[in-house]
């Protein structure tokens, strides 16, 4: 590097970086920002957190759904297995469960009385 207002970093797994700044006065700008930040990063690196956060709510959401979607499957393949069982609507529970044609059941009693026997049939 023979540029006066470059500068080098060269990091400890070999990598480098050359630097060019327009003037004298950005490069020990440069220099003193620079100096202030590396090795200087605190331990507690709050962005990771968020990051790991973020993630382990994405993965349980997706399992989530994964699990929703495995179910629907696995249902699926059910009614495949028995389709006779799926397609079969369920019987009323009005209906009698014997008797020709599975009839209506009576309906339940309204109050009132019958009419005697031998009494017209308009008369009440």
């Amino acid at each position: 590097m023979f540029v006066e207002e470059g500068f080098r970093v060269r990091f400890a797994n070999g990598e480098v970086i050359d630097f060019y700044a327009d003037s004298a006065q950005e490069k020990r700008d440069w220099l003193k920002i620079l100096g202030e930040t590396i090795g200087h990063v605190p331990d507690s690196r709050g962005w990771c957190q968020v990051v790991l956060v973020k993630e382990a709510k994405a993965r349980a959401e997706r399992e989530k759904h994964e699990s929703a979607a495995e179910k629907l499957r696995a249902a699926q393949q059910q009614m495949r297995q028995h389709p006779r069982m799926s397609m079969q609507p369920p019987i009323p529970s009005n209906r009698m469960s014997h008797g020709p044609g599975n009839r209506l059941a009576p309906p339940p009693n309204t109050g009132r009385r019958p009419l005697p026997s031998g009494q017209p049939q308009g008369y009440r």
